[in-house]
C-alpha cells in the first residue's frame, strides 16, 4: 500500500544560496573526485574517509527498491534490470484512517506470501488523516499521553500474525517537513514524546521483534534543528534519510547539487555529512528507505531537478559504500509530483550507471524470507499403522491436530492422517499469539484460508460458544493434501506443514 498522495505534495523548501565553489569545498565523507570521460567509476572509501574511484562495483549492504506494489514481480522485475537480487524493498501501511493504519486485511494478506516480506521496511503514520467521530483530529499531544496506544498494538499484532513481526517499522517519517500532520517542526519534543509512545506500545505486543527507524527528509526545513525530535537511543535502531537529487528552485550543476546534499550550508546545516556524524555519535547505523533521481520538470523540484543524472548515481553507491548503511532502497516510482524512475529508460544514463555500480551478479531471484520455511513432508502412509508412526514423528507438524468433535476432544495429529467426511483442525502451540493456516498451499503463494489473531486457533474458525467450526471434505478431491500454519509466538514464528489424506 503506497502512502497518500498528500506526502507528494510537499514543497521542497529553498536551502540558503552558496557559491558552488564554496558548496564543493565538503567534508571528508564527501566525494572529491569527477567523472572520467569513459564512464562512471565504481567507489570505495579510503583511510581517510574520502571517497575515491576503484574497480568494486556492487553492493554489501542491503539494497533494492520501491515499486508501489506487494506483487513480488514488480520487485523480481528491478533485480533483473539490475542484474542483481533484491535485498531491501519498502511498503506503506495506509494513513487515511485508524482503520487503514492498522493494516486492512487485503494488504496483510499480499505481505503475508511475498517472498520480500523478510527484507522490509513498513513505513507507519504517525497520525491517519481522519480519527473517528469522537476525535476526528488526532493530535501529536494526545498520542503522546497513550490516547492511539491501541490502534499500533493492534497494528503490531496483525504483522506478527501475518508472520511480519520482525520488520523495520519507519515511524512518522520526514518528521522534519511541513507535508505531514506529525511535522516536529512546531513542537519537536512533542514529536520524540509521541515516537516513544508508540514505540512503546508496539514493543508491549509479545512475540514482536521490531527495529525502529528515525527519518529525516534531507534538503527540507532549512534553520530546524531536527535533532531536537529525536528521541532518544533507547527509541531509535537507523537514523533514516530520504535524499532526492534535486535543489529547490535552483538550477544547479550535479557536483553543487550533491554538495548542498552532503553539506547545505546556513545556520542549522544538516545534510549528509551531518547526519552520518550524528548516527556514528549515537552508535546508529544509517538506512535510506527512499532515494532517486528527479525528473525535469517535477512539481516537487521547483526548476531544480537533477534529471538524468549519473553523478549523483555515482555519489550514492559511493556514500553507501563508504558508511554503516542499515539498508538503502531506490524510489523507483512516478508519482504525481516528480518522475524517479529508472528502470523505465527515462534516465538512460543515470540507469546505465545504476546497473553498473550496483548491479553485477550472475542471477537475480527474489530475497527468500527468513521465516521458517514449510516443513518437508512425506507421502501418506499406507496403512493404519504406518499412519501412526508417522504422527509420532516430532517433525510432522506437531501442533497441527484433527478432531471429529467441535470440542477438540480426541485430536490426533493431522500428519499422515487419513480423513473424510466432517473435520475439526486447529493448532495447539499454548505459546503462539496468532496462526495463518493455508490449504493445499505450503509455500504460501496465495492468501491465508484463515488469518486468527486470538486463542483457540481453528482453521475454520471459531464459533462464538468457543467451538471449532467444521471443515467438510466433500470439496476437496479424494487424495493427497496439505494444511500448512504459521504460527507467531514470543520465541519468533515458526511454520509447520501437515500432509493427509482424503478419502471418499
Amino acid at each position: 500500500m503506497e502512502r497518500a498522495d498528500v506526502r507528494r505534495r510537499r514543497l521542497w523548501s529553498a536551502l540558503a544560496v552558496a557559491s558552488v565553489a564554496a558548496g564543493l569545498a565538503v567534508g571528508t565523507s564527501a566525494a572529491s573526485w569527477a567523472l572520467p570521460a569513459g564512464g562512471v567509476p565504481a567507489t570505495t572509501p579510503s583511510a581517510t574517509g574520502t571517497v575515491v574511484a576503484s574497480d568494486s562495483p556492487g553492493v554489501s549492504w542491503p539494497s533494492g527498491a520501491y515499486c508501489g506494489s506487494p506483487d513480488p514481480g514488480c520487485v523480481d522485475s528491478f533485480a533483473t534490470w539490475r542484474g542483481r537480487p533484491v535485498t531491501a524493498t519498502t511498503t506503506f501501511s495506509g494513513v487515511t484512517t485508524w482503520a487503514a493504519l492498522e493494516g486492512p486485511n487485503s494488504w496483510l494478506a499480499s505481505w503475508s506470501r511475498n517472498p520480500y516480506r523478510s527484507a522490509l521496511d513498513v513505513t507507519v503514520p504517525m497520525l491517519p488523516n481522519a480519527g473517528d467521530a469522537s476525535d476526528p483530529t488526532p493530535t501529536l499531544a494526545e498520542e503522546a499521553s497513550g490516547d492511539y496506544d491501541v490502534y499500533f498494538e493492534v497494528l503490531a499484532r496483525r504483522l506478527l500474525g501475518a508472520g511480519m513481526g520482525s520488520v523495520t517499522i519507519r515511524l512518522g517519517h520526514e518528521l522534519n517537513g511541513t507535508w505531514y500532520s506529525w511535522t516536529a517542526r512546531p513542537d519537536p519534543g512533542l514529536y520524540a514524546a509521541a515516537f516513544r509512545d508508540v514505540v512503546t506500545a508496539m514493543r508491549s505486543v509479545p512475540g514482536t521483534h521490531f527495529t525502529f527507524d528515525w527519518n529525516i527528509a534531507v534538503g527540507a526545513s532549512p534553520g530546524f534543528d531536527a535533532t531536537a525530535a529525536y528521541p532518544g537511543d533507547a527509541y531509535v535502531d537507523t537514523i533514516g534519510q530520504d535524499v532526492y537529487d534535486d535543489s529547490w528552485g535552483q538550477a544547479l550543476t550535479p557536483q553543487a547539487r550533491w554538495a548542498k546534499l552532503v553539506n547545505p550550508g546556513g545556520a542549522v546545516s544538516q545534510g549528509l555529512a551531518f547526519w552520518a556524524d550524528f548516527a556514528a555519535k549515537h552508535g546508529k547505523p544509517l538506512s535510506f528507505a527512499e532515494w532517486g533521481l528527479v525528473g525535469d520538470g517535477s512539481p516537487m523540484a521547483g526548476g531544480g531537478a537533477g534529471g538524468d543524472d549519473p553523478y549523483f548515481i555515482a555519489q550514492m553507491h559511493a556514500w553507501f559504500a563508504s558508511h554503516d548503511v542499515a539498508y538503502e532502497v531506490y524510489f523507483n516510482r512516478n508519482p504525481t509530483d516528480g518522475t524517479h524512475r529508472i528502470d523505465s529508460g527515462q534516465f538512460p544514463q543515470a540507469g546505465a550507471t545504476y546497473q553498473q555500480l550496483f548491479g553485477g551478479s550472475a542471477t537475480a531471484s527474489p530475497t527468500p524470507s527468513t521465516t521458517t520455511p514449510p516443513s518437508a513432508t512425506a507421502s501418506p502412509a499406507a496403512s493404519s499403522a504406518a499412519s501412526a508412526a508417522t504422527s509420532d514423528d516430532p517433525s510432522c507438524a506437531p501442533d497441527l491436530l484433527v478432531a471429529t468433535s467441535p470440542s477438540r476432544s480426541g485430536g490426533v495429529p493431522l500428519c499422515g492422517s487419513t480423513v473424510h467426511g466432517t473435520v475439526y483442525v486447529f493448532a495447539t502451540d499454548a505459546t503462539a499469539t496468532a496462526a495463518s493456516f493455508f490449504v493445499d498451499n505450503p509455500n504460501r503463494a496465495a492468501a491465508p484460508t484463515t488469518l486468527d489473531l486470538n486463542a483457540p486457533y481453528d482453521l475454520m474458525g471459531t464459533a462464538a460458544d468457543g467451538s471449532a467450526k467444521p471443515w467438510d471434505l466433500s470439496a476437496l478431491p479424494a487424495g493427497t493434501h496439505t494444511v500448512t500454519v504459521l504460527l507467531a509466538s514470543g520465541s519468533g514464528t515458526s511454520v509447520q506443514t501437515a500432509t493427509f489424506t482424503v478419502t471418499p
